[in-house]
């Protein structure tokens, strides 16, 4: 028998069936490794999608609610300049100082 010639070689059917079991046992765990891995990276990426979608809902909400603020100042500095015609030369300096400037009017 030459060096690498395996042919003379013979596996009981016991050490075969042995070997056999030992090998699926090992894939069986590697596959339950990659499926762990799997379910617990899609479920962070679940979580990140679903902090992003509520993050992004309640910057939707911040807007609306800043846009009526926003159309109630403006409604409210009209308003001040329909009664103090005076502060339209002020006109620009802001929305504090512009109310500012109307409490001092009489």
């Amino acid at each position: 028998m030459a060096v690498g010639d395996l042919s003379g070689i013979l596996i009981s059917p016991t050490v075969f069936v042995v070997w056999l079991g030992a090998v699926l046992a090992a894939l069986g765990y590697v596959a339950n490794l990659a499926l762990n891995w799997w379910t617990t990276r899609r479920k962070a990426i679940d979580e990140r999608v679903t902090s992003l979608v509520r993050l992004q809902s309640l910057l939707q909400a911040s807007l609306a609610i800043f846009e009526i603020q926003n159309i109630h100042a403006k409604n409210l500095l009209k308003m001040v300049y329909e009664n103090h015609p005076e502060l339209i030369k002020n006109e620009g300096i802001g929305y504090d100082m512009e109310l500012a400037n109307a409490s001092k009017c009489k």
